[in-house]
């Protein structure tokens, strides 16, 4: 099968069962796919066609695909299956090479999910005017924007990449990666599960972050949308083992700073500062409690104390996931 002459052929599988088969391209066309809420069970694909960055797969059940054959695609295509018009207002997980000039890999691996953290809140924000916009809105929509499709979006459709990013697009999403994730884990691609697992708890909170500024709870959520945002930050949701370490150094180097600013007989270097930081942090490990004249460090020192034993615990866990999978 050819698609001369066509250019692009979108082929519609929206809503199809394809237990086993063949997903080929053209040498003289291209085609794409709309997989929306397809089940896609023992399909081959041709790895010459872009299919992760041309099909549409939006709620799609995997049952049986096997993701592994297709790994360097993927991670060609940063692990991303949701449509790519929704990046202006959502921000991507992974942003490339962010604070790489400073030549501190470290620095990276702190800092950009920070940044993303206060990005998602700022994507909130936008997202619940859109729903706002939306209660206040006559039957008839603004002229200057395409009325919000009631039935599944297709490829060529426009209004499926033109009309603003809602609270129901973020939900959708978050299921597809949800589904792409437990369809990995179904064939063993674990790896492969773990960063759809990201992408999921990244989206979802994108959904905290709008119900703080349009839900019923807005303390609620916004509780919700920081602890979503600790787990990113301190251990990429449990499958980044160089975050755990890295915020871990980031802790006894704040502490100190600390330290070393307050200022006290026990510390008269930079060397002192971090040795009395390292002490404290690792005290519940090693029942050798730093002693400071000042009971305002020596609470420091215990709360650094109660963060090391935190830390250590999630340093077992995150280690642990990675080596299950």
């Amino acid at each position: 099968m050819t698609a001369s002459g066509a250019g692009v052929v979108a082929v519609d599988m929206a809503h199809a069962e394809l237990t086993s088969g063949y997903l080929s391209g053209s040498t003289s066309g291209r085609y794409t796919y709309d997989l929306t809420h397809a089940t896609v069970g023992s399909v081959r694909v041709d790895t010459e066609m872009p299919t992760f960055g041309d099909a549409r797969i939006h709620q799609t059940t995997f049952d049986g695909f096997d993701f592994s054959s297709y790994r360097t695609e993927l991670e060609d295509h940063e692990w991303s299956l949701h449509d790519d018009s929704f990046e202006p207002i959502i921000p991507i997980i992974d942003p490339p090479a962010l604070f790489y000039w400073l030549g501190w890999p470290l620095f990276r691996s702190v800092f950009a999910p920070v940044i993303v953290t206060l990005q998602t809140l700022v994507a909130g924000y936008r997202i619940s005017k859109v729903r706002k916009e939306g209660q206040q809105e006559d039957e008839e929509p603004p002229e200057d924007r395409l009325p919000r499709q009631e039935t599944d979006p297709k490829i060529m459709d426009d209004e499926s990449v033109t009309g603003p990013v809602t609270e129901r697009d973020v939900e959708e999403i978050q299921t597809t990666y949800l589904k792409a994730k437990n369809g990995s884990n179904q064939v063993g691609a674990t790896k492969i599960a773990s960063e759809f697992f990201r992408r999921e708890m990244h989206f979802r909170q994108v959904l905290h972050a709008v119900n703080v500024f349009s839900g019923s709870s807005p303390v609620i959520n916004l509780v919700r949308w920081a602890e979503n945002g600790v787990l990113r930050i301190s251990a990429g949701y449990g499958e980044r083992v160089k975050r755990v370490l890295a915020s871990a150094f980031f802790v006894i180097l704040g502490f100190a700073g600390l330290y070393g600013i307050v200022g006290t007989p026990e510390v008269n270097s930079i060397g002192d500062a971090m040795a009395v930081s390292m002490g404290s942090f690792v005290t519940l490990v090693f029942s050798d409690t730093p002693q400071f004249a000042s009971d305002f460090l020596q609470l420091a020192a215990m709360i650094e104390g109660f963060l090391g034993a935190l830390f250590s615990a999630l340093l077992v866990f995150t280690l642990t996931r990675s080596i299950h999978r």
